[in-house]
């Protein structure tokens, strides 16, 4: 056999091995850890005007363009 035959099926052990330890590790997980709860004491923060309060970091920096470049767009 060749060279390259035994990398993939070295890559393709590799894989479902890591595969099957990060399924069994999830499973194992108690159920406190694998759901957030919300505690009860804990309410959504409310502006003066009832609506949830949304204040925060945000950005406006993004990956995707808004408006398609002159060149590479279809007419």
């Amino acid at each position: 056999m060749r060279a390259d035959h035994f990398a993939t099926r070295r890559f393709w052990y590799v894989a479902l091995s890591l595969l099957a330890l990060g399924t069994a590790g999830a499973l194992l997980l108690p159920d406190t850890a694998r759901t957030q709860t919300a505690s009860a004491d804990w309410t959504t923060p409310l502006t003066a005007y009832g609506h949830p309060d949304l204040q925060g970091n945000w950005t406006n920096q993004t990956l995707t363009p808004f408006e398609r470049p002159k060149a590479g767009g279809r007419s």
